[in-house]
């Protein structure tokens, strides 16, 4: 997860000489073909699965069902078994049922895990996670190293950052 620094001060950050901002707007156009070829693997990714399901029957679904939620996984369960806590349903009942949904939970994604291997679609999967990974990186380090001039900030304001949930994207612009 990108972890943003919690001061926006820029008096406090460190100055930089005009090279580090150029590198920038190299990682800029890099996470630029970072998001190409995450395209490009779920695309191909998709084509093999609709390709294993005709051989391997349907992709199983790793989401599991918990009372009135019919498809959570992951963080989600532990936000939603302090949810039940907070609405007055009896702890020892959610942590039962919490450790029953964290079981069936990991079970779907076992199974899902294993119909992948089964259908080819697994190296897919590991590069799009490894590609993500690298992207992620590219990103942290944008926040860790912001612009530190307001031209160089102007600068790359101007390349389109957009920050949304998990993902992030750039549109440089090679006019300059």
């Amino acid at each position: 997860m990108l972890q943003f620094p919690t001061s926006n001060s820029f008096d406090t950050l460190p100055r930089s000489s005009g090279t580090t901002d150029d590198t920038k707007i190299d990682r800029i156009r890099y996470h630029k073909g970072l998001r190409e070829q995450l395209l490009s693997l779920w695309e191909a990714e998709e084509s093999a699965v609709a390709a294993a399901e005709q051989t391997h029957g349907d992709q199983p679904f790793s989401l599991i069902s918990w009372r009135n939620y019919s498809a959570i996984g992951g963080s989600e369960i532990e936000r939603v078994r302090d949810e039940f806590i907070m609405l007055g349903i009896p702890p020892d009942v959610v942590e039962r049922e919490y450790l029953d949904a964290k079981r069936r939970y990991q079970k779907q994604k076992s199974k899902r895990r294993q119909w992948a291997k089964k259908a080819g679609v697994h190296e897919i999967n590991q590069k799009w996670k490894a590609v993500l990974e690298e992207q992620n990186n590219v990103m942290q380090s944008f926040i860790d190293q912001p612009p530190v001039t307001p031209k160089r900030r102007m600068r790359v304001r101007r390349t389109g950052l957009q920050l949304s949930g998990r993902s992030c994207s750039f549109a440089v612009d090679d006019r300059w």
